[in-house]
């Protein structure tokens, strides 16, 4: 009765780094970070071994260290921004809008054995965003601003303390154009159909640094989609506040300000607020989750909406099924990831509590 050899196959720790050097490509990659892995990798061996009734053999090039790498991928991989990696999650290269890397390069680290259908997936997703109506076309937004001016995306490395946090929002609901205030706007698009919607990705940077900050900004990222519009436009540049001051002791604002341009290339603003403030606890579903908004003629800064042209208005709305499915989308990142969501929860609730507890 013959045997047949079982081999074992991991993932590579994905710590490398590629660099130009003198027009050379450099690769600096050690297996000392990666000792751990590999010992975790044998003894699992050994344990699938010892159930078969089979014999565990190392590959003899382990014991010069040789290491023989299977399916490499990454090398220009996705990120949010261009401290953490070289294009967005659509394959566009970070700063050169039109240029796109759409093969596995784009993936952030090794996916397992037999990668090419997800790097199939990858490209047709891709190649999709690609073939969309001219003007999709993007650049990464950077990360977050204070008072209307852009923050620099932190660099990977910079703060190794750092925590960042992300979750995703959708809303829908109806404007109209040439309207100047959101409800009579929201009225007028419901009866001609006029339809609004958007997806955002908000990112914290820095969840400390963003709970001390008066403003509390962020990064959004996503698009706009409305027929109006040109249909699905990429946002370039997007700023989410969340209980911002609101001009009053018992009122906070979460604010939206996102850049894009519509079908015809012309520069758009959406700049939209949900109104937090004193009122009975049954209010505190529709106020966050109702935003009133504008759509501003040009790239608005914060502060000058009074002094641009208003191009439309409405309102747009979270529902339940969006807000259940909003829950699933928190993500951190960072050494203290379970502490900066408990500590971004307590914010959220306590703000919440703050205006919306009983008055005895």
């Amino acid at each position: 009765m013959s045997s047949l050899p079982l081999l074992g196959m991991g993932r590579d720790v994905p710590d490398g780094e590629l660099r130009l050097r003198s027009g050379r490509l450099d690769v600096d990659w050690t297996t000392e970070t990666s000792e751990a892995y590999f010992t975790r990798v044998r003894d699992t061996m050994r344990r699938v071994a010892h159930v078969l009734g089979a014999r565990y053999a190392d590959n003899p090039i382990m014991f010069r260290k040789r290491i023989v790498t299977v399916h490499p991928l990454g090398g220009a991989p996705m990120s949010r921004h261009p401290g953490e990696g070289v294009c967005d999650p659509w394959g566009e290269v970070h700063g050169y809008p039109g240029l796109y890397i759409a093969d596995g390069a784009a993936l952030p680290g090794p996916v397992g054995a037999n990668p090419s259908l997800t790097i199939a997936a990858l490209a047709d997703r891709m190649s999709t965003r690609l073939l969309e109506p001219a003007g999709h076309a993007h650049a990464s937004p950077a990360g977050g601003a204070v008072n209307g001016k852009a923050r620099e995306p932190e660099r990977a490395g910079g703060s190794p303390d750092r925590t960042s946090l992300s979750f995703t929002e959708e809303m829908k609901g109806f404007y109209a154009d040439g309207m100047n205030a959101p409800g009579p706007g929201e009225e007028a698009g419901r009866e001609t159909g006029q339809s609004l919607r958007f997806r955002l990705t908000i990112t914290v940077d820095d969840v400390e640094r963003f709970l001390k900050e008066p403003e509390h900004t962020a990064q959004a990222e996503g698009w706009v989609d409305a027929a109006g519009c040109g249909g699905r436009r990429q946002v370039q540049r997007g700023w989410f506040n969340l209980f911002s001051p609101g001009g009053a002791p018992d009122r906070r604002l979460m604010r939206y300000r996102l850049h894009f341009t519509d079908g015809q290339n012309r520069p758009r603003t959406l700049s939209g607020w949900k109104d937090i403030r004193r009122h009975p606890a049954t209010r505190v579903w529709p106020d966050t989750t109702t935003l009133y908004f504008r759509l501003l003629d040009g790239h608005v800064s914060d502060g000058d909406d009074d002094h641009s042209p208003i191009t439309g208005a409405g309102i747009l709305h979270l529902g339940i099924d969006d807000f259940a499915r909003q829950l699933t989308t928190f993500r951190t990142s960072g050494p203290h990831g379970a502490g900066a969501l408990e500590r971004f929860a307590g914010f959220f609730l306590g703000e919440l509590w703050e205006l919306y507890r009983p008055v005895l």
